[in-house]
């Protein structure tokens, strides 16, 4: 794990679903003695966690406060994708680590579900935009992040692990 200061005393800023952080939460907590920080859109979460509400535009946190930032299915609905990367290498602390998982449609089965998820969030979220590597790759060099390691975790999402 690459992190910037001892587990024991860093905190990880969750923006993912329930299951994500909840099971974020536990580990970390049982394995490290770590605190967990969730952040999302909705105002309250059932996540046994500390739940801070997410306004769409910074995250609210103050400089340099995480050692890791976790975005689970989250980068696809941004309606300004560098914005969120800006705000997110803001929260990070020096040596930090963000671990992003995301959707890369492949095939045309891939295509499909994405183009389905889009038409059942599009009125919650806006337009999702679903990215190949080679996308992701470059938003993310340009948003001044250097990929530490990549890995496909089943068929179609990846996961970024990324550092400023």
């Amino acid at each position: 794990m690459l992190l910037s200061e001892s587990l024991a005393e860093s905190e990880i800023a969750g923006y993912a679903s329930f299951v994500a952080v909840k099971s974020v939460a536990r580990t970390t907590w049982h394995l490290f003695g770590t605190s967990v920080v969730g952040i999302d859109l909705g105002k309250s979460a059932d996540a046994p966690i500390d739940y801070q509400h997410y306004d769409g535009a910074q995250f609210p946190a103050t400089d340099n406060s995480f050692d890791v930032v976790l975005l689970c299915y989250v980068l696809h609905h941004a309606r300004d994708v560098r914005v969120v990367l800006q705000d997110m290498r803001r929260v990070l602390r020096r040596g930090g680590l963000a671990v992003i998982y995301e959707d890369i449609p492949q095939g045309a089965w891939d295509r499909f579900i994405c183009w389905f998820h889009d038409r059942q969030w599009r009125k919650r979220t806006g337009p999702c935009t679903f990215r190949g590597h080679s996308e992701w790759h470059a938003l993310f060099n340009s948003s001044g992040f250097e990929i530490a390691a990549e890995r496909q975790l089943s068929r179609s999402p990846d996961t970024h692990l990324l550092s400023p």
